[in-house]
């Protein structure tokens, strides 16, 4: 990463009260800057929905580790990382109810930050298909 490190348009997002709002459908930009920084992020979700979370790498140079958080800002309900340098970290996740939940976006390890260190963070509605089984 090159030395450099000018915070994104997103900061202040460095605490679940400074959480950038996501909607379904949406998408934010950001970085890993300045180090040791995490982003925060607020989902409204819909009880009864399924929800897919990916943080995509832009130009290869962010791997990140996302944890979601439920509406009481504590309790961790599941985690996900980039399984390496520039690739994506998703998850799917079915709302129990209806609230505001937390996404902690983080970088993968310490001091990995840099301007360049871009990442593209959606959500979006999953839709879940079942495929009929055949046995012969």
């Amino acid at each position: 990463m090159p030395a450099g490190c000018a915070p994104d348009s997103l900061e202040p997002d460095d605490s679940p009260g400074q959480a950038n709002l996501l909607a379904s459908g949406g998408s934010l930009n950001g970085n890993l800057c300045p180090a040791a920084n995490p982003d925060w992020f607020a989902l409204p979700l819909v009880e009864g929905e399924h929800y897919l979370v990916d943080a995509q790498s832009l130009g290869g140079g962010a791997a990140v580790r996302l944890s979601l958080y439920a509406p009481d800002e504590s309790t961790l309900l599941l985690s996900a990382e980039s399984p390496d340098f520039g690739e994506s970290a998703r998850f799917h996740f079915y709302a129990p109810s209806s609230g505001t939940y937390l996404l902690k976006l983080e970088p993968l390890v310490d001091g990995l930050a840099g301007s360049a260190a871009q990442y593209q963070l959606n959500l979006s509605s999953a839709a879940i298909t079942h495929l009929p089984l055949l046995f012969r």
